[in-house]
């Protein structure tokens, strides 16, 4: 299949089913990605991806976090650590160790981790962001939410925006709003 060929696929199975209301919520959908995946010939550990740019984000800037609401039960991996000199703009792959890796976790879960505004989604519906712990020490996290939940909700650093990314198992939705969850009956 030549490059014409796979790009009028993708926007016959994948573009066309986009759907991006008034609101700016975005609609991806996760099984015509896997779909268009499959046709192209790509093996299972191959990965196609949506491309995600935050409201405001600019190329290779951490100026995002994540907000109060999140997923405490979404799987979270670290794919890649990486160093990253400030003076040059060098960076160059990190070897894993269990103190990289806690120390990465740690500054992430406490909220202290800037998140880069570009994101990736892949054909399961996991999310793939970069995520700057420490001035020079960078990450590439993937996360797959749980089941029913709410996802993450991913704000500026000055809180001027703030958004909502989650999965419902088929639709992959990104809210350019805040939404928030709550669960039990209204006090």
């Amino acid at each position: 299949m030549d490059d014409q060929e796979k790009i009028a696929l993708y926007q016959k199975l994948v573009q066309s089913r986009i759907v991006e209301s008034p609101t700016g919520l975005i609609e991806l959908p996760i099984a015509a990605l896997q779909e268009y995946h499959d046709k192209v010939g790509l093996s299972p550990e191959q990965l196609c991806y949506f491309g995600l740019r935050l409201p405001g984000a600019e190329d290779g800037i951490y100026d995002y976090v994540l907000g109060l609401d999140c997923d405490d039960e979404a799987l979270v991996q670290i794919m890649d650590a990486y160093y990253y000199d400030m003076e040059t703009g060098e960076s160059a792959s990190l070897s894993h160790s269990a103190v990289l890796e806690a120390s990465i976790y740690r500054r992430y879960y406490n909220g202290d981790a800037m998140v880069c505004g570009d994101l990736l989604i892949d054909q399961l519906g996991r999310l793939w962001m970069c995520v700057m712990t420490e001035d020079n020490i960078g990450a590439q996290m993937c996360i797959q939410f749980s089941e029913q939940s709410f996802g993450y909700e991913i704000c500026r650093e000055d809180l001027t925006f703030i958004s909502r990314l989650w999965f419902d198992g088929k639709t992959f939705m990104f809210s350019p709003q805040a939404i928030t969850g709550h669960s039990g009956m209204p006090s």
